[in-house]
């Protein structure tokens, strides 16, 4: 597959709107954020943001990168596909 400037563009735009966000919800006594750790689509409908919820920070970031990945590669494919 040629990955054209067009193909590249699309994945470029498609990053650009950050509409994934990673948060964590703060502990009972409010000196610390810990567990569970979410990430939400801000572009999707109330009650339908959740993407994905865990226990590990550290997962919590690459979940967000691998989504935000997913998105701007869809955006490419679409590209090449016209």
């Amino acid at each position: 597959m040629n990955i054209t400037d067009e193909m590249c563009r699309a994945a470029i735009s498609a990053m650009k709107a950050d509409r994934f966000q990673g948060f964590s919800t703060p502990s009972p006594d409010r000196r610390s954020w810990g567990a569970p750790h979410y990430i939400r689509d801000v572009y999707a409908k109330p009650g339908e943001q959740e993407v994905w919820r865990g226990s590990d920070h550290d997962e919590m970031i690459e979940r967000c990168e691998i989504e935000r990945m997913r998105l701007a590669l869809a955006a490419a494919l679409k590209t090449s596909n016209r």
